[in-house]
């Protein structure tokens, strides 16, 4: 259900990224769900999950036209959906963390949009 109410959310603050994805939307509500769960679980070692959340960054700009501009409805609407599904356990403490957290990662992102690949 989460996953669907950040995409609900997502498409409310901005409707022309709805084209952006299949009709039924179950299917990328479920990959959101799996990539908030493999956040949470690489905070202990972000540089691995960075380099994977680079190449992700830069296959979602080929392959769906994706835009550095973009991430911003997507923190807007994942801080909503934090804030709607935790209810009162969505504590400013809470917000500040995930705030930090997603400007960083989506940095990142935006960041490998303008950068060469590079070969490790």
């Amino acid at each position: 259900m989460t996953g669907r109410v950040f995409y609900q959310i997502r498409f409310d603050l901005d409707p022309a990224l709805r084209p952006l994805f299949g009709i039924d939307i179950k299917d990328q509500a479920k990959k959101f769900i799996i990539m908030f769960t493999l956040i949470v679980d690489s905070m202990d070692d972000m540089d691995q999950f960075s380099r994977g959340l680079r190449n992700s960054g830069r296959l979602h700009a080929i392959s769906y036209g994706v835009k550095p501009a973009h991430y911003e409805t997507v923190g807007t609407a994942l801080l909503i959906t934090l804030s709607e599904t935790l209810k009162e356990g969505f504590t400013p403490a809470c917000k500040k963390v995930w705030t930090g957290l997603y400007q960083q990662l989506s940095q990142l992102i935006k960041d490998s949009l303008t950068q060469p690949e590079r070969k490790f």
